[in-house]
């Protein structure tokens, strides 16, 4: 059985929304949110926060996920993805690194599952959820291989197509759409299949 390590990248830093991955949507931090689709995924074997605040560490303690404590030069607002999974990669060895981004709050486990399966049965070495044909951010598969070539991703990634909207947080404007979205019953898939507007 593959070991599947779902990796949380949350620093302590934010230029638009300071404080951004301890602050409440509807009373979970986006930390907290990133943690419960994580542990709704039936494939991850294993769930890490990699952060270099102490603040977002007590809150993954507090869930119960284990931290990697991340040095500070690799949480500046120019520092690169690939980079934060290398250096997770070096502490934890795993068969598949999943990238988890709480900016991306109403990730599911099914999505997470889902992309995994895709990876796995078309034989890639890297996949992302893409939308339109575009990055949606919330779920990005690499590996070893394919960090060790200063990449995320790999020549053989994978695409994971669906359908509904997406949001990422990075504007005030963002929470306030996520907070609609998350008083909505039923989510992200209610509120467009409904016919809520846009989100």
């Amino acid at each position: 059985m593959p070991t599947i390590l779902g990796v949380i990248p949350a620093r302590g830093g934010s230029k638009r929304i300071p404080g951004k991955n301890l602050r409440r949507l509807e009373g979970k931090t986006l930390v907290e949110w990133a943690i419960q689709g994580a542990r709704e995924s039936k494939k991850l074997t294993r769930v890490v926060v990699s952060t270099e605040d102490v603040r977002i560490a007590a809150d993954a303690y507090t869930m119960g996920v284990e931290v990697v404590d991340r040095p500070l030069d690799l949480a500046g607002d120019d520092t690169p993805m690939v980079a934060v999974f290398q250096h997770v990669a070096a502490v934890i060895p795993a068969d598949y690194y999943v990238c988890l981004q709480p900016t991306t709050p109403f990730r599911s486990g099914w999505l997470i599952d889902q992309t995994i399966a895709a990876v796995q049965g078309k034989e890639g070495d890297s996949g992302l959820t893409v939308v339109k044909l575009r990055p949606t951010g919330e779920v990005y598969i690499t590996t070893k291989a394919v960090l060790n070539t200063g990449r995320l991703l790999g020549p053989r990634c994978v695409d994971y197509a669906w359908n509904h909207g997406v949001l990422n947080i990075d504007t005030e404007y963002d929470w306030v759409r996520a907070e609609r979205i998350a008083r909505w019953p039923g989510g992200i898939g209610a509120l467009l299949e409904g016919g809520g507007g846009g989100v």
